[in-house]
């Protein structure tokens, strides 16, 4: 009870009669700070009866979700050993209505009417850091003896929204149908994401029985993610079954189907410093670690008591349109896992394999010659390497490392040390010789690699709409343009622009293996083919 409910005055005055065998309290009354209650009682052999009145001045003393006066009446009856006839109200703020009305008595006897109207923010204390807006309407019958086998009925919600910080979403224009009926509720719910797409939920939760057994079937459309750090991702569609106890084990499996992808590699440079370490709190307050807990700064190693590891079967299909930016570096990738495991310890199987790409590095336009990336956590592991050809040595660059924070090692053949390979990489000319676009280019790649954020390319590329944005030089500083854009899912074109000849180029994938290329020049050469290409 919280503290002050009963603060005030209760007054108390009984009255019994023997002649009929009754006992009436004539009066009870509690005229408190909080609460004001008054209520009579008649209870006999041949009739009883019961009335109340309750006031609550102010519904915040109970939860944060609510405030102002909640305002309740019951008239509880009954004639000899006839059932109880009920008939409840209450009243209360943001839009607080239920009423109880029926019969209460034998199992066989027990028939009550159940309309419930209440705001969907009086779940938020339980379900804290996420958070409920919107009403809930329920319209419920409870037939037989009391228990959920007996209960059945309707609940809805229609324009809710339900907000998850720890996924930097949250899901809007919620409208949720659950019905209820023998110890079972069936679901169907639909909602948009705040950061684009749709969702949809249907199936059965077994209220009723041991460690609630369930068979729910969730849906994703043009879905978008955001972890504004490290990547944006779209799941064009997403079909996915949760089948098991939501108590005990279960079992997410489906199939998920990539649209764009980019994962941003953080512009931090070479001399960046590493890893916070992990700090001490002490004499942490209880409010201080609720907040960092609500932040995902920790979590409880005793879990919520429910099932906090899922068994995962979920097939991740990209054919192509992923792509990894930053630090000079600029990779379309495609391919398709598997991530089996559970969702405490997941085991991705398969990778996204290189399609093109290049790494641009003080001044150096070097070609990928292999590239992958697979999962781990949230933060995708990738695994690069770009060569070039100076006039004696073979020159490798390798990213290596998660994708917030990979490791650059630099090779050459013949074998050089590091310091040597950086000296024949980026002094193999003089700073003075360099054409403008070289220059551009050279400020470009340094700013990206000492961690001055977005270079002069990659915000052009992003405000102009392109997936591909390359300026390329020659010894003498001609420059050379190429820009590439998808027009579909399964059609990508290039406009190359150069001081000999202008040309587009044009890709359609007629198949996983099969794709027809055609060019035009302005020079009025054109060319058409179609491939073959096959991944062993």
């Amino acid at each position: 009870i919280p503290n002050h409910l009963l603060d005030g005055t209760t007054d108390i005055k009984p009255e019994k009669r023997h002649k009929d065998t009754r006992i009436t309290v004539t009066e009870l009354e509690v005229d408190g700070q909080a609460l004001d209650l008054s209520a009579s009682v008649v209870y006999g052999q041949e009739a009883s009866e019961l009335s109340a009145d309750l006031r609550l001045r102010n519904a915040a003393i109970f939860t944060s979700a609510l405030s102002g006066p909640v305002s309740a009446s019951a008239d509880v009856m009954r004639s000899g050993a006839e059932p109880w006839q009920i008939e409840a109200t209450a009243d209360g703020p943001g839009g607080l209505n239920a009423r109880v009305a029926g019969a209460y008595g034998e199992p066989a006897n027990t028939n009550l009417d159940i309309d419930v109207q209440a705001p969907l923010a009086l779940a938020n204390q339980f379900i804290a850091p996420r958070s409920l807006n919107g009403a809930l309407n329920a319209d419920l019958t409870l037939r037989g003896a009391p228990g959920l086998d007996a209960l059945s009925g309707r609940s809805t919600t229609a324009g809710a929204r339900l907000a998850a910080p720890s996924f930097n979403a949250a899901l809007e224009s919620l409208s949720l149908t659950a019905d209820l009926s023998a110890g079972r509720v069936g679901l169907n719910a639909n909602a948009n994401l705040s950061t684009g797409g749709q969702l949809g939920v249907t199936g059965q939760i077994g209220l009723a029985q041991a460690g609630l057994p369930a068979n729910i079937s969730v849906t994703l459309g043009n879905a978008r993610l955001v972890d504004p750090t490290l990547y944006e991702a779209v799941i064009a569609r997403a079909t996915l079954d949760l089948v098991g106890s939501l108590a005990g084990q279960s079992q997410l499996s489906g199939d998920v189907l990539l649209g764009d992808v980019e994962v941003r590699v953080p512009e931090s440079g070479l001399g960046s410093s590493g890893a916070i370490p992990e700090i001490t709190h002490v004499g942490e307050s209880t409010g201080a670690r609720q907040t960092r807990r609500f932040a995902g700064l920790i979590s409880d190693a005793s879990g919520s008591g429910g099932n906090s590891s899922l068994g995962l079967n979920i097939g991740v299909t990209a054919p192509g349109r992923i792509f990894i930016r930053g630090r000079g570096l600029d990779a379309e990738l495609g391919g398709q896992l598997r991530v089996t495991g559970t969702t405490a310890n997941p085991i991705p199987a398969g990778q996204f394999d290189l399609i093109r790409g290049r790494l641009s590095i003080l001044g150096q336009r070097l070609e990928l010659v292999r590239g992958r990336t697979t999962l781990v956590g949230n933060d995708p592991f990738i695994d690069f390497l770009a060569q070039t050809q100076t006039t004696d040595y073979q020159i490798f660059i390798g990213i290596l490392g998660l994708a917030s924070a990979p490791e650059i090692s630099f090779s050459s053949n013949p074998e050089l040390p590091e310091d040597a390979v950086l000296a024949q990489l980026f002094f193999g000319r003089s700073v003075q010789s360099l054409s403008p676009v070289q220059a551009l280019q050279l400020a470009d790649a340094v700013a990206g690699l000492a961690g001055g954020g977005s270079g002069v390319f990659t915000r052009l590329r992003e405000g102009l709409g392109l997936d591909n944005l390359d300026i390329q030089s020659d010894e003498e500083g001609n420059a050379a343009l190429r820009a590439g854009r998808y027009l579909s899912d399964n059609v990508y074109t290039d406009i190359i622009i150069d001081n000999e000849d202008t040309g587009v180029t044009l890709n359609i994938d007629l198949t996983p293996s099969f794709t027809a290329r055609g060019g035009v020049s302005a020079g009025g050469e054109s060319s058409l083919g179609i491939y073959f290409e096959q991944d062993y």
